[in-house]
């Protein structure tokens, strides 16, 4: 639009209308002219007529030329001072359109700076997310999913010692822990000594009273198995003990591995907070930069140019409208000018044709009155020549004016193509800011779409690991509730088993006892033996039938028939404890040729090896009790084997738990712990060659593990700063 006016203004009217009027003034030099393609010769085609603003023009047959060049220089200088008008608020304009490039142009470089930081540190905390999950994934899968049994930890990897172990055949350990050896043979065989330089043999002796060798090899056999019995409830005590503190070193080694496990979820936990504490504070950076660009965007920019553009254009278009007119009534002017002229012209052609055919018939009609007729005339002629003479003064005084006018319109046009040129450049340049803001807007938009995805990629990786984090802890709830439900479990079979043992070594004690008062009786009865040997001297013959039946009844009574007793009758304590056997309740009766024994030996009365001396006990039953019991044994022996594994096992999970709390609540005091006072700390510690004074500080500050103090107190001598750092960023290294 500013351009057609412009050119409208250029190819004005005005410039024809007075060029046409001064080529066709008489005596006009032809130098005058203006060439075909001049624009200033060119008229506009369809322009219309303009009237006259001065009513003495119009109504008048003659023009004020004087009037009409003072309205003109008039117009002129106000055509001037609107172009100069136009020209300040042009320069005000393209001012304030620099200064906006300007700013457009240092936001544009802040956006793309701040962009390229924001990418950077999306792009790190991504690479940091990805390393950090691959890390927990790994260590998790090493440490908590898997864990390694081996022997360094504690666990033990070979078979299970057996629990029995056998006795040495020489050896025998009595039933008050004294050691038997051979030395009991002698004296359990004493008589058999005795009898060497007797007339009769022991197994006489021992015939004569009913006990023979067998029996006492039996005892001795029993004996022995008491014994390697009582040494196998010892080691089975000890076993039981090693077997607890198995379990307990396996606890806390599983304990050290939870800890490790918490305090690598505790640093991840940390390092997300950093990430999204990080990402919280360029999301506030972008807003803030959101409403800065939105307290002075570009667009707003633009359109205030835009607007002071087009009010320019506005004004403009109404001063070159204005020009128009006030060219227009200046062409009027100028064509009432030129018309009165040509009027004048033709009029004077009349009045000399007039004047010279009056002349001519005066001369011809009245030759007297020549002179007189011809000095009025003279002097009419004269009077006319000097008002030609003015008004050709005055024509040449307008033309020197249109002339002058020309130049400065001609002046004028060029200031008005340099500005349209000027404001064709800024143009450009106000396309090209737009371009470069849309493509801003686009990159922001774009890099707010990237946050947009990265920010949901973090939430779901977070939700993700919330979710691991509360399986895994629902998992490590239940497994503690199972684990302390199995302790407390095992702990109650390890009391029963403990109660069993207790049980059967006081079945063990009363049972050494009773084979001390056996040992007695056995003692007792061979001197008995002896006596009726030194008294049989004198004693009526064998063959006597009342000595016979005195005999038989002594052997009866004291041991019962030889064909009715025997060894395997004897029930093992241990057996009868695990197996929970009753005794029954009734003794033997007790005949009266050994009363005075009995009544110095009550023990074997109520002991339960009477039982076995009783005639009455089935023994065609003991081989079978005695392998049932040996049975019932190793099966106790195995289940206390597997509740020992167990209890250990348990013991390990709730070590690692109880560690796994410590590092977690460690890790819990670290988070209010200030990053520069711990700065300063490791500075401190770092830079004085007395390490050891700042051990308590760096405790306290970093919640440091006993095994993390003491791996520090052995490198004083050589402290390193990942050893130093060890316990806040990821436990014990």
């Amino acid at each position: 639009m500013f351009n057609t006016l412009l050119k409208k203004a250029s190819e004005s009217s005005f410039a024809a209308m007075a060029s046409e009027a001064m080529d066709s003034r008489p005596g006009s030099p032809a130098t005058t002219r203006r060439a075909p393609g001049s624009p200033l010769a060119q008229p506009v085609p369809g322009s219309p007529a303009r009237k006259s603003r001065n009513p003495r023009a119009a109504g008048a047959g003659t023009v004020n030329p004087h009037s009409s060049n003072a309205q003109l220089a008039s117009q002129l200088d106000e055509a001037y001072s609107d172009i100069e008008s136009f020209q300040k608020l042009l320069q005000k304009a393209t001012q304030e359109k620099s200064e906006a490039s300007g700013l457009i142009v240092k936001d544009a470089d802040l956006l793309r700076q701040e962009k390229e930081s924001i990418s950077e540190e999306l792009f790190e905390a991504r690479a940091l997310i990805k390393t950090m999950r691959a890390t927990l994934e790994a260590k998790a899968a090493d440490e908590f999913l898997s864990p390694k049994t081996t022997s360094e930890e504690g666990i033990m990897e070979g078979p299970k010692p057996a629990i029995d172990t056998p006795a040495k055949e020489t050896d025998m350990v009595d039933p008050l822990g004294a050691t038997v050896t051979g030395q009991d043979d002698a004296s359990i065989n004493g008589s058999s000594i005795k009898s060497e330089e007797k007339p009769r043999s022991s197994s006489q002796i021992y015939a004569a009273n009913g006990v023979d060798a067998a029996t006492v090899d039996r005892v001795k056999e029993l004996e022995s198995k008491l014994t390697e019995k009582d040494d196998q409830c010892k080691e089975l005590q000890a076993t039981l003990t090693t077997r607890t503190k198995e379990l307990g070193k396996q606890k806390s080694d599983h304990e050290e591995k939870m800890k490790k496990m918490k305090a690598i979820f505790a640093a991840a936990n940390k390092n997300l907070n950093e990430y999204r504490q990080s990402i919280a504070a360029k999301d506030e950076e972008i807003a803030e930069l959101k409403t800065r660009m939105e307290s002075q965007p570009q667009q707003e920019a633009s359109a205030e140019h835009n607007q002071a553009m087009l009010d320019l254009e506005s004004e403009l278009k109404s001063q070159s409208e204005l020009a128009a007119s006030k060219l227009a009534q200046m062409e009027s002017k100028y064509k009432q000018t030129n018309a009165q002229l040509e009027k004048l012209r033709v009029e004077y052609q009349q009045y000399k044709q007039r004047a010279s055919m009056l002349l001519q018939q005066q001369r011809e009609s009245q030759p007297t009155d020549d002179d007189s007729r011809m000095s009025e005339l003279q002097n009419q002629l004269d009077t006319l020549i000097k008002e030609n003479k003015s008004v050709t003064r005055e024509l040449q005084e307008v033309e020197s004016k249109k002339s002058s006018v020309e130049g400065e319109l001609q002046l004028a046009m060029d200031q008005i193509s340099s500005l349209e040129s000027s404001q064709e450049i800024n143009r450009r340049q106000e396309r090209q800011y737009t371009r470069q803001l849309k493509d801003l807007e686009r990159s922001l938009k774009d890099a707010q779409s990237e946050r947009e995805s990265v920010e949901a990629r973090l939430a779901s990786l977070q939700e993700l690991r919330d979710m691991e984090t509360q399986s895994m802890m629902r998992e490590l709830g239940g497994t503690t509730k199972h684990i302390e439900e199995r302790l407390a479990k095992k702990e109650e079979e390890n009391a029963e088993l403990h109660r069993i043992l207790d049980r059967s070594s006081d079945e063990l004690a009363a049972a050494k006892q009773e084979i001390q008062t056996l040992r007695d009786l056995v003692s007792s009865s061979e001197s008995q033996g002896e006596a009726a040997l030194v008294a049989g001297i004198t004693s009526p013959p064998m063959d006597d039938p009342e000595a016979k039946n005195q005999n038989q009844l002594l052997i009866t009574t004291g041991f019962g028939p030889r064909s009715s007793f025997s060894p395997h009758d004897i029930e093992s304590p241990i057996s009868r404890a695990s197996s929970s056997l009753s005794l029954p309740a009734e003794r033997p009766p007790v005949y009266s040729t050994l009363s005075d024994l009995l009544a110095a030996k009550p023990l074997v009365e109520r002991s339960p090896f009477a039982e076995t001396s009783s005639v009455q006990a089935p023994l065609g039953l003991l081989p079978a009790k005695e392998k049932e019991y040996q049975t019932k044994l190793q099966h106790l022996t195995d289940l206390l084997n597997e509740s020992e594994a167990n209890h250990q096992r348990l013991l390990d999970q709730a070590k690692v738990l109880k560690e796994e709390i410590r590092n977690l609540d460690r890790a819990e005091r670290r988070q209010n712990l200030s990053v520069d006072y711990l700065k300063n700390i490791v500075l401190k510690y770092l830079e004085t060659p007395d390490k050891e004074q700042l051990l308590p500080v760096l405790t306290t500050v970093l919640q440091l593990s006993p095994a993390e103090v003491a791996s520090l107190k052995k490198k004083t001598v050589q402290p390193s700063v990942p050893s130093v750092l060890g316990g806040f960023f990821g436990g014990s290294s």
